[in-house]
């Protein structure tokens, strides 16, 4: 099975103390634009500047977990308006 694996996608190397190595051998193609994202990058689903990433993410996480409102007892209801104020900017 790995060798079969290894001709695949590349070389699987099992070394000295548990530290295994990947070392891919091809790449993705995408058979439309004949490129892949090496270099462009991936264009995300919601913009957002690169410093405010990480917030824009996690308030619409938080947003979805309070619409979705499966098995949420109002103790957590409370700890996740707590987190949208928090999290959303002034005057938002």
């Amino acid at each position: 099975m790995l060798k079969t694996l290894s001709k695949l996608i590349g070389l699987w190397s099992f070394m000295y103390l548990r530290i295994d190595v990947f070392i891919p051998s091809g790449r993705a193609i995408n058979p439309i634009t004949n490129g892949n994202w090496e270099g462009t990058g991936v264009e995300p689903d919601i913009y957002a500047p690169a410093h405010e990433a990480l917030r824009v993410a996690h308030l619409r996480a938080v947003r979805e977990i309070q619409a979705s409102k499966k098995d949420i007892v109002p103790l957590q209801m409370s700890e996740i308006y707590r987190v949208i104020d928090e999290l959303e900017p002034e005057g938002e």
